[in-house]
């Protein structure tokens, strides 16, 4: 890999690393080394992880990513009450234990397609109240989610992160269990369940699809990101303060604003055009004393009388608010300069 090159502090992300297994495989080897990685580069990370606190240290998220910041999810109760006969991803837990990608028996991790619709709810629930806390503290620029999962749902449901850019991260397992899918019998249906809501969530967020070991991946993440960076450093650089503004509400999701700005200012000019000419070659004379303000009022409302069918009439028959007004036309003269013609606005 390349040396890195660190980012000077305005122009550094915080970036949100979260992954719903306790550190157990690949998968979490690479959010360590990413976290780290960008951290060296300058970037504030958090973590949210998984945790196994009673199963070792190599489970154990507080040792596997020590130095990193990190809010952790320890399943050390859901664990203990599968070994006392309960379900561990029931809502009898508050850290309900996240389900697997592979159906083996006999396992506390059971396969996500025999987790229960009640189940799944909890599950994206209790992931929702942590991501609610974290995204609330941290204030993330980007979320970068591994695997498909609840954790997903979570997110796609959570009101703190709906403009919050979001990149999953698949990591193999999930895609060879959505294919296994296809094939099995589903008379509760739970598979057709879990398939719909993972297909769903993943059509909303961005997919980086990566296996595990993909040569230059992340290094391809991190350049990705310094591109970025160099993009918004220079629009930021611009003579505009309106910029940050802009930059903020269009990486959140929300650039209506921005897009209707740019069409008015490239179609007003256009709409006036064939006006500028006239406008250059257009003399308005009237009287010095004249009050501008005044002057354009009353323009406006004899315009609006004639508009609406009034009539300028004749000596004492004309109404009031003609004879209030008829200094207008007896006063103001219209000059059409490139044609040294004069001519009374009447």
């Amino acid at each position: 890999m390349s040396q890195s090159v660190r980012t000077s502090e305005e122009d550094s992300l915080r970036i949100l690393q979260a992954i719903a297994f306790y550190p157990r495989g690949g998968s979490a080897q690479v959010v360590r080394y990413l976290a780290r990685a960008l951290i060296d580069r300058g970037h504030t990370v958090q973590v949210v992880s998984g945790s196994l606190k009673e199963s070792g240290r190599e489970s154990d998220a507080e040792v596997f990513y020590e130095g990193i910041p990190l809010v952790e999810m320890d399943y050390a109760e859901a664990i203990r009450g599968f070994g006392a006969g309960l379900d561990p991803m029931s809502d009898q837990f508050a850290a309900p234990l996240a389900p697997s990608y592979e159906d083996k028996p006999g396992v506390p991790d059971r396969v996500f397609y025999r987790v229960g619709r009640r189940e799944m709810r909890h599950l994206v629930e209790s992931w929702r109240s942590v991501l609610a806390k974290v995204t609330d503290d941290f204030r993330p620029h980007v979320a970068h989610l591994h695997h498909l999962n609840h954790l997903h749902l979570a997110a796609a449901s959570l009101a703190t992160m709906t403009r919050t850019p979001k990149l999953a991260h698949l990591h193999g397992t999930e895609l060879k269990m959505l294919e296994e899918m296809k094939t099995l019998s589903d008379p509760d249906g739970r598979v057709i369940s879990w398939d719909e809501n993972l297909r769903a969530v993943a059509r909303e967020v961005a997919i980086a699809t990566l296996a595990d070991r993909a040569p230059g991946a992340i290094e391809a993440i991190l350049d990705s990101l310094s591109t970025f960076q160099g993009q918004r450093r220079r629009l930021l650089a611009s003579p505009h303060p309106w910029m940050n503004d802009a930059l903020r509400d269009v990486i959140r999701g929300n650039p209506s604003l921005w897009r209707e700005l740019s069409r008015v200012t490239r179609e007003t000019p256009l709409s006036i055009e064939t006006l500028v000419p006239v406008a250059d070659n257009t003399i308005i004379d009237f009287p010095e004393e004249s009050k501008l303000k005044a002057l354009l009022d009353d323009a406006y409302i004899r315009k609006a009388h004639l508009e609406d069918g009034g009539k300028i009439g004749w000596g004492p028959f004309r109404s009031k608010l003609v004879k209030e007004r008829i200094y207008v036309i007896k006063t103001i003269r219209v000059i059409l300069s490139h044609a040294f013609v004069s001519k009374p606005n009447s």
